[in-house]
C-alpha cells in the first residue's frame, strides 16, 4: 500500500530519519521529507570519506504507531 496524502499512510504524518553508519558507527542524521510522489521522502547526507557505509531509514506515524526501517549497505570510493 502506498504512502499518498490523504491515504490511509499519508506521508505528512510520518517522521522520517536517515542515518549514515562509517565502519558500523553512526557519522550522522538526518530528516528526510515528503517530496510529493507516493512513496517518496527526501534529503540529505554529507558522505565524507571512502569505505564501507550503511544507510539506515526509519518512519513512525506517531498517530497509529505504524513503523518501518530499512537498511542499504554500500562502498564509498573517491578518486
Amino acid at each position: 500500500m502506498p504512502t499518498c496524502a490523504g491515504g490511509r499512510w499519508d506521508p505528512r504524518r510520518f517522521r522520517v530519519k536517515a542515518s549514515l553508519y562509517y565502519f558500523g558507527k553512526k557519522d550522522s542524521d538526518a530528516g528526510l521529507s515528503y517530496s510529493g510522489d507516493a512513496n517518496e521522502f527526501s534529503g540529505f547526507v554529507n558522505v565524507r570519506a571512502s569505505g564501507p557505509c550503511s544507510l539506515l531509514v526509519e518512519a513512525i506515524d506517531p498517530e497509529t504507531g505504524a513503523a518501518g526501517r530499512t537498511r542499504v549497505d554500500f562502498q564509498v570510493l573517491t578518486d
